[in-house]
């Protein structure tokens, strides 16, 4: 994120906006996303048998992540 932040400083044809966006995505992901996958993760961790929390863990991410893109095409622009 340092990197982004720091490229877009320096580039000329980096408006407002485009800062604005980085930092919204920083706090939506920091503010919202992590707490809700580590609850999830620990919720998994708590209802599910020791030998399938692994692949449960492994597949709600992979469920959520394709789920989270899908979603954005449906919305669309």
């Amino acid at each position: 994120m340092a990197y982004a932040l720091s490229g877009a400083l320096r580039d000329a044809d980096v408006s407002i906006g485009v800062l604005v966006f980085l930092i919204a995505v920083l706090v939506i992901h920091d503010g919202l996303f992590l707490p809700l996958t580590i609850g999830a993760g620990a919720l998994i961790g708590w209802l599910v048998p020791m030998r399938a929390r692994g692949i449960v863990r492994a597949a709600a991410v992979g469920t959520l992540a394709v789920s989270v893109v899908a979603l954005l095409l449906l919305l669309g622009p």
